[in-house]
């Protein structure tokens, strides 16, 4: 799975997961196909199909993960 969880799983969700990264929950199901890594102490997105990096940070939403995977897919 790519990301990594301390409770339950992706799926409906009702479930509490947490990232490496802190305790934000990652809702979008964009997140299915991404593992958010830490690159020179910047969130990035990294895509689970083409290993391509994108921005990570919440306050960049996830629209563009989502036109990367219409793409990349």
């Amino acid at each position: 799975m790519p990301v990594t969880q301390t409770q339950g799983e992706i799926g409906d969700g009702n479930e509490d997961s947490t990232t490496q990264m802190g305790t934000r929950r990652l809702k979008s199901v964009v997140w299915k196909h991404f593992t958010k890594i830490k690159v020179n102490g910047e969130d990035e997105a990294k895509c689970i199909y083409c290993k391509k990096l994108l921005g990570g940070k919440s306050k960049k939403g996830t629209k563009h993960m989502h036109q990367h995977m219409d793409i990349c897919i």
